[in-house]
C-alpha cells in the first residue's frame, strides 16, 4: 500500500530502522519515499503529486501504445543551455519562451493524441504538467537496509527516460537553432527559453512559431548579473535564473544515516 505523506523524512527512516529488520530508502528529484513490512511512504515538498502522477501513467500508456521505436539519445548529446561569455547583460531584453515544450515535442512525433496534448497544454496546472512529464526522465536512487548487514545500493532508470531526453534534444535543437536566427540580438538559452535584446523577441518568437512550436514573448526589466546568477523582472515578476538545486541535501542525509547505522 502506498501512502503520501508530509513531515520529516528523516525522522521517519530512522524510526523505521529501529521498528523493522529490513528498510528500504528510495529517492527521486521529486520525492523520497520509505519502504517497510507496513507500506510504502512517499514524501514529496509542495503541490500534491497524485494528479501529476495519475496523469503521467495515461501518458505513458499512449507512448508505449503508439508502437514508436525509442529514439537513441543520451544526455550528453543534449545542449540545456548556452550563455555567451560576458561580464554585464543589458538591464531589459526579452525571454522568447517555449510553451509546453517537451509536450509539443512528444505530439509531433507521433505518440500522444490531440485529446493527451490538449490536457497537459491546458488542462492542468503548469507545474502539475512539468511534473507529469518530468516523470518521463526519472532515476530512482534505492539503499537496502537489513539490520546487521552493510547497506545495498541500486539505481533505476525510468523505461521512459528515453522519451524525456528525446524532448530535452529537440527542445535545445530549436534553441540552437533560434540562436542562430537571432544572430547579434542573441544573449543566451535556458531549457526552453531564448533571450534576445529588446525589440528583437517578435521576430524570433515568428521564426520558432514557423518550426511548429507554440512560443511567447516576456519582457524582462531591472536585471542585474552575479557570477553564474542572473536576477531581474519577468513582466513584473521577480525572477533568479541559476543552475537548479536537485534535492541531495534531505536524500544525503538520509543516506548518510543508513550508513552510520550500528551493524550488529
Amino acid at each position: 500500500m502506498t501512502n503520501f505523506v508530509g513531515g520529516d523524512v528523516l525522522a521517519f527512516l530512522r524510526q523505521s530502522t529501529e521498528l523493522y529488520d529490513k528498510v528500504v530508502y528510495e529517492f527521486t528529484n521529486y520525492t523520497s519515499a520509505v519502504i517497510t513490512p507496513k507500506g510504502k511512504y512517499v514524501f514529496h515538498p509542495g503541490p500534491d503529486l497524485n494528479k501529476p502522477f495519475h496523469v503521467f501513467q495515461k501518458l505513458k500508456k499512449q507512448i508505449k501504445d503508439s508502437g514508436k521505436d525509442v529514439p537513441e539519445v543520451n544526455s550528453r548529446q543534449i545542449t540545456w543551455f548556452h550563455f555567451v561569455k560576458r561580464k554585464w547583460f543589458p538591464e531589459e531584453f526579452e525571454i522568447v519562451d517555449l510553451n509546453g515544450a517537451y509536450a509539443t515535442v512528444l505530439h509531433r512525433s507521433n505518440v500522444i493524441d490531440d485529446e493527451m496534448y490538449k490536457t497537459l497544454i491546458s488542462g492542468i496546472p503548469k507545474h502539475d504538467r512539468l511534473s507529469a512529464v518530468g516523470f518521463l526522465g526519472t532515476k530512482k536512487s534505492r539503499v537496502i537496509h537489513v539490520r546487521g548487514q552493510q547497506p545495498v545500493y541500486e539505481v533505476e532508470t525510468s523505461e521512459m527516460a528515453k522519451w524525456f531526453f528525446w524532448c530535452c534534444y529537440v527542445t535545445g535543437e530549436i534553441m540552437k537553432m533560434a540562436r542562430k536566427y537571432a544572430f547579434d540580438d542573441y544573449l543566451f538559452f535556458w531549457v526552453d527559453g531564448i533571450a534576445v535584446r529588446k525589440g528583437s523577441g517578435e521576430r524570433v518568437m515568428k521564426y520558432i512559431r514557423s518550426l511548429g512550436y507554440p512560443c511567447k514573448v516576456e519582457n524582462v526589466t531591472r536585471c542585474t548579473y552575479n557570477g553564474n546568477k542572473l536576477e531581474y523582472y519577468k513582466d513584473g515578476k521577480r525572477k533568479i535564473l541559476m543552475i537548479p538545486q536537485k534535492r541531495i541535501v534531505e536524500n544525503k542525509q538520509a543516506v548518510d544515516f543508513i550508513n552510520e547505522l550500528n551493524i550488529n
